[in-house]
């Protein structure tokens, strides 16, 4: 679980970079946009992963393995039905890699 919370943190880092790139603060001061922090951003992963997409943050490909693992991790989480599986343990750390990878790019 902890590596699906480092996935999350890491895509909030990467949505606040985009945006902060794409926008900077002065920008948003003078448009009366208030920033919200991470913390307090109440957009969901999914939502946020779209975004990034959109801003051409995220390889459309990357997109569709980072929704497959919020799916899978909610599954964990809230069914019984799915059990852990190495194959996605190591799919979650490819995607975390990357991501990182993003990252450092911004």
């Amino acid at each position: 679980m902890e590596l699906f919370k480092t996935i999350e943190v890491n895509l909030g880092a990467l949505y606040d970079k985009v945006f902060e790139k794409a926008y900077g603060l002065s920008c948003l001061q003078s448009l009366s946009i208030t920033y919200i922090p991470p913390t307090k951003r109440h957009l969901s992963i999914s939502r946020l992963v779209k975004t990034l997409i959109d801003a051409k943050a995220v390889p459309e490909g990357l997109g569709p393995e980072i929704i497959t693992l919020i799916k899978y991790r909610n599954a964990l989480v809230h069914t019984n039905d799915v059990d852990p599986s190495q194959h996605m343990v190591r799919n979650a750390q490819i995607v975390n890699e990357e991501i990182k990878r993003l990252l450092e790019e911004y």
